[in-house]
């Protein structure tokens, strides 16, 4: 989690997009984040403010967005 009560979570979803939403004290709809996944996504947080999303894409490359304030390619 990048803050204190927020979680993420996200899913590779039936589109093969990757998919997200969240709780800050109540939870949110799910908003795409696109792609084509491959592989179910894994997420990181290392600060603040800041989450990192891997997964695997149809070129079989590890595919990274990010988030700081807004959401990153």
């Amino acid at each position: 989690s990048w803050a204190s009560g927020r979680l993420d979570v996200f899913v590779r979803g039936t589109d093969n997009a990757l998919w997200h939403k969240w709780f800050d004290g109540g939870w949110s709809g799910w908003e795409s984040l696109g792609g084509i996944l491959t592989s179910s996504p894994t997420a990181v947080s290392w600060s603040y403010g800041r989450i990192d999303v891997f997964a695997r894409g149809t070129d079989n490359a590890l595919w990274h967005q990010w988030f700081d304030g807004a959401w990153r390619p």
